[in-house]
């Protein structure tokens, strides 16, 4: 009965070192393994990252040195472990020890553990090819972006010294050098148009936020209503009023920080010029479809102008009005500038003007009566000192533009007074 109590007791201690040997074995062939597909998923990133650049590459490198350390302490603790397992268990077990225990040395979970790892391995090296290569993907498109950019403002400079370099500056019509538009071609392959346009043929929606300190003088506000009229817009009041509130500095008026304190949700007018399109939104009454051109069916209708063919907005501080200029506005422009009922003077303009470039506003207004002269002399001029410079750049199926607004002083001297993408 001792004896095979004592034969029990033998065969649980063999069967328990020969779980800690198992262990010890399947735990050392792991981390062989793994340390061995360490250092190759490494030495992988490190040769991708040679077709990287800037932080891509740096940060697959950090990743590449990561792998590479854990291969390193991979490798080293198998080695612990196989010491720890031959010094150890087995001397304690013997071949027959473990035949009588009726284990087998040789484990199929081991082969399909290192199948999975493997598995994982190839799983994680086609991820890191598939992320390298949207990363590379992303940085070409950057640095195609960044060469647009350089490409558009380089067009856009060569076109703001074609406007410094006018030779007269007394007189601005629409067959100028700096009005035509150019397409070049960078030698790096990138193709640029630009074109500038006075900005000063449009009446500016600005002009409403300048206080009107001469009784003769039209109000700007009364200007809009007419160009507003002429684009078929027959209660234009309101939305010349809002707009006026919006621009000037004072609160009185129907249209002050009250009334749009009470939308949902509030907010507060800007009491300044406008900067962007998107801000004359905010104002009541305007919207999107006010802008939309109409569909034309005979060179002249009435009350069909298009609104965006009138105005425009410059967005640079003003103690006087932005004029327009005889030479280069539209026939509306000048009309609701000029009054409703100056339909003959506005025909006299265009036929003038034809022949050649006016040189006079003076000369021009001579034969008009007193009162016509006072009104609309301040918003009339036959130079520009505004420009809106328009640039797009494109290559590779690719495209950017840019959008400026610049201004040229009495010396030719030109100051950009806006630069967007």
């Amino acid at each position: 009965m001792k004896r095979n109590t004592s034969e029990g007791c033998r065969t649980s201690d063999i069967h328990r070192h020969h779980v800690v040997h198992r262990t010890l074995k399947k735990t050392s062939l792991v981390c062989l393994v793994l340390g061995l597909v360490c250092p190759v998923i490494s030495l992988l990133m490190a040769i991708w990252s040679c077709f990287l650049i800037t932080d891509a590459r740096d940060k697959l490198l950090r990743f590449s040195l990561v792998y590479l350390g854990l291969g390193v302490v991979l490798l080293i603790s198998r080695w612990i472990l196989e010491w720890t397992r031959k010094t150890k268990h087995r001397k304690t077990l013997k071949k027959e020890e473990l035949a009588a225990a009726g284990l087998s040395r040789n484990s199929g979970a081991v082969l399909i553990m290192v199948l999975v790892i493997l598995g994982l391995s190839a799983a994680l090296v086609v991820q890191i090819q598939l992320n390298a290569r949207v990363a590379l993907q992303r940085e070409r498109h950057a640095l195609q972006q960044q060469q647009l950019q350089q490409a558009a403002g380089d067009a856009v400079r060569h076109a703001l010294q074609a406007l410094a370099d006018d030779e007269d500056l007394l007189v601005d019509h629409a067959e100028e050098p700096w009005a035509l538009p150019r397409e070049e071609k960078t030698p790096a392959g990138i193709a640029t148009l630009v074109r500038i346009t006075d900005a000063n043929r449009f009446f500016d929606l600005n002009n409403l936020g300048i206080p009107s300190t001469n009784q003769g003088v039209r109000p700007a506000e009364e200007i809009l209503l007419d160009l507003m009229t002429q684009c078929g817009d027959f209660t234009p009041v309101a939305k010349a009023d809002a707009l006026k509130d919006w621009l000037d500095g004072d609160s009185e008026g129907a249209y002050e920080a009250r009334f749009y304190q009470e939308k949902k949700p509030p907010y507060e007018p800007a009491q300044r010029i406008l900067y962007a399109w998107n801000e004359l939104l905010n104002v009541e009454g305007f919207a999107q479809s006010l802008f939309k051109r109409h569909e034309h069916h005979a060179i002249r209708e009435n009350f069909k102008s298009d609104l965006v063919d009138c105005v425009t907005l410059i967005p640079a501080p003003r103690n006087q009005p932005a004029p327009i200029n005889l030479n280069t506005a539209g026939p509306e422009a000048l009309l609701g500038v000029a009054g409703l009922s100056q339909d003959e003077l506005v025909k006299k303009v265009l036929a003038l003007r034809s022949i050649q470039p006016l040189r006079s506003v003076d000369l021009l207004l001579a034969a008009a009566k007193p009162e016509i002269i006072e009104a609309v002399r301040p918003y009339l001029a036959v130079n520009s000192r505004l420009f809106q410079v328009e640039a797009r750049a494109y290559a590779e199926g690719q495209s950017l533009d840019l959008h400026v607004v610049a201004h040229r002083d009495e010396s030719g001297n030109v100051q950009v007074l806006q630069w967007m993408y």
